[in-house]
Parts: C-alpha cells; structure tokens; sequence
C-alpha cells in the first residue's frame, strides 16, 4: 500500500484534466450523456448542456479533495 501513495488518479480528476486540455464544452457534450452510470458525473453534469462551467469544475474538485483527504493518502497531485 505505501508503493501506491500519491500515484493514484481518480476518475474526476481525469475528467478536470480533459476539461482543461480540451475545454469545457467538448468534455461536457461527451460526458453528460453518459453521466448516468456513474453518481459523481451525474451530480456534476446532471443538467446536461444548461450545466455552468465553475458548477462542474467545483463539484469535480470537491470529489477530488475528498479522496486527496482521506487517511490513506493515495491519490495523486495531476
């Protein structure tokens, strides 16, 4: 467990990387159909297109923190 510490990426955090490469509406136009599988994207993106750019990128972050919180201290710093 020690080797993983600060390697770990967690989906979220791909999705705010995707959003700052490829921009907010194209990773928006993808995602938001496909954000019912998956609880996170379906808070973060549940009104699809009428979805503000700082209410996803908060709400992906937020997730983010929560997981770089945690006492196991896996998740990397992207």
């Amino acid at each position: 467990m020690e080797r993983l510490k600060g390697r770990v990426i967690c989906f979220e955090q791909i999705v705010l990387k995707l959003i700052r490469v490829e921009g907010f509406d194209a990773v928006r136009d993808r995602l938001a159909s496909g954000a019912t599988c998956d609880q996170v994207l379906r808070s973060a993106f549940g009104s699809g297109p009428l979805m503000a750019q700082a209410t996803v990128i908060e709400a992906l972050e937020a997730y983010s923190r929560d997981l770089r919180e945690h006492p196991s201290g896996l998740l990397a710093t992207i």
